[in-house]
């Protein structure tokens, strides 16, 4: 299914952004 696919790959996304915003002072 797309939206299974999108969603994990949004889930992917937001982890990177939350890694790059803890990693930001």
């Amino acid at each position: 299914r797309l939206g299974e696919s999108d969603l994990g790959l949004n889930r992917k996304r937001i982890e990177a952004v939350r890694a790059a915003l803890a990693v930001a002072p």
